[in-house]
């Protein structure tokens, strides 16, 4: 993406490793929307997480939703979940909760960048 949301380098990757069998692409793109869906809900569960101030659940679900947001090169949403992850690690949920807006708009540029780089047809966003 030339915007910056995705990682070009891991988007190029996926391209490539869609074309490697005949059902490659379908299979990339039931990837990136297991993904859409899982980081939505992730980032609901952070949400209720900071809202609980449970910040070991905040902690978690940051770093798993840093994890796969890096693997389908949505760096932005990991470099924030990071951030948050950290957030939670010392104890500081009072910014984590607005590191969740700010995780949340990037994730909502992510999803609409995904579903256009992986012709995922509609590209509105339902995760804010």
């Amino acid at each position: 993406m030339a915007d910056g949301t995705l990682d070009p380098m891991t988007v190029q990757g996926l391209h490539e490793l869609g074309q490697l069998s005949v059902d490659g692409a379908d299979r990339i793109r039931h990837l990136v929307q297991t993904y859409i869906d899982d980081a939505r809900t992730r980032l609901r569960g952070l949400a209720d997480a900071v809202a609980a101030n449970d910040a070991a659940e905040v902690r978690s679900l940051a770093h798993s939703l840093a994890g796969s947001s890096a693997s389908l090169g949505a760096h932005v949403v990991a470099t924030r979940s990071r951030e948050i992850e950290a957030l939670a690690r010392s104890g500081d949920l009072h910014d984590a909760r607005a590191a969740v807006e700010g995780l949340q708009a990037a994730l909502s540029d992510a999803i609409v960048a995904l579903r256009l780089e992986f012709g995922l047809g509609e590209v509105d966003d339902h995760s804010r």
